[in-house]
């Protein structure tokens, strides 16, 4: 099932994604959410689909591919594949 915004952000805890242990000097707003920007909820132009992500690692590991690997053969920036493969998909522009 596709999801839509306003949905609560499934990448982080109230727009962050903090460590588990926080080395001295750090902010909690170092570590705000790539997804949503820290607003807790998925933008607009992201569908959240995390069965559809699983499939992709499943195949790509079944190529024995890495993500590097499926970065060079596909195009697709190996930050992007691996934010795809967690199940956060950009919204086709129209």
């Amino acid at each position: 099932e596709l999801r839509r915004s306003k949905m609560k952000c499934p990448n982080c805890h109230f727009g962050y994604n903090p460590p588990l242990i926080m080395k001295p000097g750090l902010k909690l707003s170092d570590f705000r959410c790539t997804i949503c920007g820290g607003a807790a909820i998925l933008p607009d132009d992201i569908i959240y689909n995390p069965e559809k992500g699983r499939n992709m690692k499943a195949d790509r590991i079944k190529r024995l591919h890495t993500l590097r690997v499926e970065s060079i053969d596909t195009g697709i920036d190996a930050g992007e594949l691996s934010r795809m493969e967690r199940g956060f998909f950009k919204r086709a522009e129209k």
